[in-house]
């Protein structure tokens, strides 16, 4: 079983994880994981004004998932800006 986080899964014994958020599972998610990566290039070759309230890391994860047809975790902590897409970028 593949498993794709959205936090680097701290495994404790047999499979159990510690402060981590399951985004997907499946038999084998290589061409989902593959399609993200692709994903994440294209922001990652241009500049986007950072803002900590609306464009930001969590901006970046937002996008990458929705993108590729998955949901968004609802999580516990402090998440700003995870539901906004890029608003304002340029490239330099």
């Amino acid at each position: 079983m593949d498993y794709i986080f959205d936090r680097r899964p701290l495994e404790i014994s047999d499979g159990d994880y510690k402060d981590s958020i399951l985004v997907t599972e499946g038999k084998d998610l290589s061409d989902k994981w593959n399609l993200m990566q692709n994903s994440a290039k294209k922001y990652n070759n241009n500049k986007y004004k950072y803002d900590v309230y609306q464009q930001n890391c969590h901006t970046f994860v937002g996008t990458i998932l929705r993108e590729n047809n998955l949901s968004i975790p609802k999580s516990n902590y402090f998440t700003p800006a995870i539901d906004y897409g890029f608003k304002y970028g340029f490239t330099i």
